[in-house]
């Protein structure tokens, strides 16, 4: 027993027991005499000094040892939980120096490289925050949100989470507008400048830019914001008929910018709506992030090809979409990475399809459909002699006059190398025909060259389209 409570008062020394002097451990160790022992120790625990009498007056030394013994247990259990503490805190302590360290170097290698420092991150976006039209509710979230990344180590992963959501909140158009002009001439001559035909479209377009016109001068005096008509205009046709060239010379006519987004093969929400910012890299969706790409709050919003999209076990699209086009609930479109309100009522939504059945029945309650014909042969010619030449030229760096093509060889060529609803594939087969050009003359030849069927034949091989003789005879009797 005397062994035991030897090596616990070694014990005890060791954890820091500070009331032993180094003489009389070194007595207590080397000592043999278990009533040694017990005076030495008696002397140097921390009990009362009536406890201490008891001890001394107690003639049992085996009770006297089994005293000191659990005594010396229970103050070493409390030196053990002090080293403990003191260790972890110490430990903290260097981690904390280490990092304070570590963040002033780092400071002084950004300053030799002329970054930025957190500091003056966080002081920037609070600057961007300022200039921010924010309302005041998403304001006084983001405020939180800044003020919570600069609590934040900046080797927390959510620190750049969070630091990423802030600054692309700020980079939203908040408040934003193109200013509009609604002048009905001016429309007109743009769409008759633009696209050939299409009348019945052209039409539909100019009163539905009166609508607006009139809707704007209501609001004009007044502090209300324009309310868009409650119908989504839909530019049902085949391909290359000019669906998205009209969106393009609506948004033109009025002043507006342009958005466009492909709807082919979108099966999954979270392109229209987003991830949450709990899945790792994850971004606005498409229609938020289109929005912040156009930097304005008003754009004119194409959505491509609604009649290819899709559901599946990720969730159904045109719900998402559906919120994005209702009037009724597009003035707090939710996000999901957001994961606030964001208003799109002022943005002119326009959507194109090919067929009008594959498309939900909840969108096409809300649209309005305008249909594009398939182009006639002379439309064709006619749209390829007043356009198609003119831009391909440009596009290859040739001038009107290094190429002849005459009425004749133009008719031949829409007649045999093309059979579409749109002019897609004439607007390509010119295309090749000006390349062939654009070679002679970088080589130097004599300009300008006469494209003859011949030449035709030589640059686009051989017709691609051969009429029968009813065929022939309608052209004939048409022209």
């Amino acid at each position: 027993m005397a062994n035991r409570t030897v090596a616990e008062i070694k014990r005890a020394a060791e954890l820091g027991k500070t009331n032993i002097e180094p003489g009389v451990l070194t007595k207590i160790i080397s000592s043999f005499d278990p009533l040694l022992i017990a005076n030495q120790i008696s002397a140097v625990i921390n009990i009362k000094n009536e406890e201490k009498q008891k001890l001394l007056e107690e003639n049992s030394l085996e009770i006297r040892l089994r005293f000191i013994e659990n005594h010396l247990n229970e103050e070493i259990k409390i030196l053990e939980l002090e080293k403990k503490i003191e260790n972890k805190t110490q430990k903290r302590f260097d981690e904390n120096m280490k990092e304070a360290v570590l963040r002033e170097r780092m400071r002084a290698i950004q300053k030799e490289l002329g970054e930025g420092s957190e500091e003056e991150e966080i002081s920037e976006l609070k600057k961007k925050l300022k200039k921010t039209n924010l309302p005041k509710d998403i304001h006084t979230k983001v405020v939180k949100e800044v003020d919570r990344l600069a609590k934040l180590s900046i080797h927390n992963p959510e620190a750049s989470y969070l630091r990423a959501w802030i600054e692309i909140v700020l980079e939203l158009p908040w408040g934003l507008f193109t200013k509009s002009r609604y002048s009905l001439s001016k429309a007109e001559k743009i769409l008759d400048r633009d696209h050939y035909g299409l009348e019945k479209v052209k039409e539909r377009i100019l009163e539905y830019i009166a609508v607006l016109k009139l809707k704007s001068d209501q609001v004009k005096n007044t502090k209300k914001r324009i309310v868009n008509p409650p119908t989504i205009l839909c530019f049902v046709g085949p391909p290359g008929v000019g669906k998205t060239s009209v969106g393009r010379s609506i948004a033109k006519a009025i002043g507006r910018k342009f958005v466009k987004m492909s709807l082919g093969g979108v099966k999954d929400e979270a392109e229209i709506r987003g991830h949450r910012r709990t899945y790792v890299g994850a971004m606005p969706g498409r229609v938020i992030q289109s929005i912040k790409d156009s930097g304005v709050n008003n754009p004119i919003f194409m959505l491509d090809e609604i009649d290819k999209i899709g559901a599946d076990f990720r969730g159904d699209p045109s719900s998402a979409l559906l919120e994005a086009l209702d009037p009724e609930q597009n003035y707090a479109f939710q996000d999901h990475y957001l994961d606030i309100p964001y208003d799109l009522s002022q943005v002119l939504f326009i959507t194109t399809a090919n067929v009008l059945d594959t498309i939900p029945s909840a969108l096409r309650d809300r649209l309005e459909i305008i249909e594009f014909s398939g182009y006639t042969e002379e439309e064709k010619f006619n749209i390829a002699k007043k356009y198609l030449i003119k831009k391909q030229a440009e596009i290859n760096a040739l001038n009107l006059k290094d190429i002849q093509l005459s009425s004749p060889m133009l008719r031949y060529l829409v007649r045999y190398y093309t059979r579409e609803a749109g002019v897609r594939n004439l607007e390509r087969q010119i295309a090749s025909l000006m390349r062939k050009v654009a070679r002679v003359k970088a080589s130097g030849k004599e300009l300008p060259i006469t494209i003859s069927k011949e030449k035709i034949h030589k640059y686009l091989g051989p017709i691609i389209y051969s009429h029968t003789l009813a065929e022939e005879t309608d052209n004939l009797e048409m022209s």
